[in-house]
């Protein structure tokens, strides 16, 4: 099986994206009389989609890294051929699945959001990964978008729900974009991380990233600043959220220590093996602050 089938992103991805539809959509459907504009299997084809979109972003990212991860001593693609061929066709089912799920929803939007995301998810891997910032956007706004994709997804639904009950609403809301926000500067942080472990690869390959650009450490105070606005927005958040119950506090915590402890790491590292142990923290924080969000409101 190729190196791009990272089957641990993609899970965290499928269930990310079927939790916060069944939390917020499906859970909440029956108490305010308001059918979803999806059914389990419409959310599972979405899902699926959605993992179509990440293999195909992987792949053809894995493509135009060889030579920056030959200097990491990476190696993903062994027949080059073979991986472009599996590139178009994870992209052509994801495609045929989004067309179906835009038309039993309907939701038209999501007809152009596809191929839009393949677009832009190519362009990233061809020529905007070795930008200063710009490669770190790209791949935070898709992972944002993940959580994100539901509000067209069941926009008939939230419509009526809005209607209906205006207070609930608007705390469902609030979650619905804290997922969002923290898929985006989660995602932001930890790419930025990564583009520190990665800088003696891609400078070889010629990438002009943050680090190659403006050196090691202007590039690690601003993951450090990353770092501290992604702490800061969960933490207003949960001011807001407020629970001492264990299933909520118990993560909340987990999530709050992780992120310190990656920026301790981060404030004294000096070398790629401690780039390494703060973005594998990250990930652990990623986690963390899915579970905290996942879990009920009330």
């Amino acid at each position: 099986m190729h190196r791009a089938f990272r089957i641990k992103n993609l899970i965290i991805i499928l269930l990310t994206q079927w939790a916060v539809w069944y939390m917020i959509f499906d859970r909440n459907s029956e108490l305010v009389q308001v059918p979803t504009s999806m059914s389990y299997i419409d959310i599972i084809l979405l899902g699926i989609v959605t993992t179509m979109l990440a293999i195909g972003a992987y792949l053809i990212n894995d493509v135009y890294d060889l030579e920056a991860d030959k200097h990491n001593g990476i190696e993903r693609v062994k027949d080059k051929r073979k991986t472009l061929l599996t590139y178009w066709l994870f992209n052509g089912v994801g495609l045929v699945l989004s067309v179906y799920v835009a038309y039993k929803t309907q939701s038209l939007g999501l007809l152009w959001i596809y191929p839009l995301a393949v677009l832009v998810l190519y362009l990233y891997s061809r020529l905007l990964k070795g930008t200063p910032l710009m490669g770190n956007f790209i791949v935070s706004l898709f992972c944002a978008l993940v959580p994100g994709i539901l509000f067209l997804a069941e926009r008939n639904m939230i419509t009526q729900w809005k209607g209906i009950d205006p207070t609930g609403w608007q705390q469902y809301r609030e979650l619905l974009w804290m997922f969002v926000l923290f898929s985006f500067l989660s995602s932001m942080y930890r790419e930025q991380v990564k583009d520190l472990e990665d800088a003696e690869g891609d400078k070889a390959a010629g990438y002009l990233t943050l680090p190659v650009v403006y050196g090691e450490s202007r590039a690690r105070a601003l993951s450090i600043f990353s770092g501290v606005l992604l702490l800061i927005s969960i933490i207003i958040y949960a001011s807001y959220h407020w629970s001492t119950a264990l299933p909520k506090a118990i993560p909340f915590s987990a999530l709050v220590i992780l992120i310190l402890w990656s920026l301790q790491v981060l404030w004294r590292a000096y070398q790629r093996i401690q780039y390494s142990k703060a973005s594998k923290i990250i990930k652990y924080a990623m986690l963390a602050g899915l579970i905290y969000l996942i879990l009920p409101v009330k």
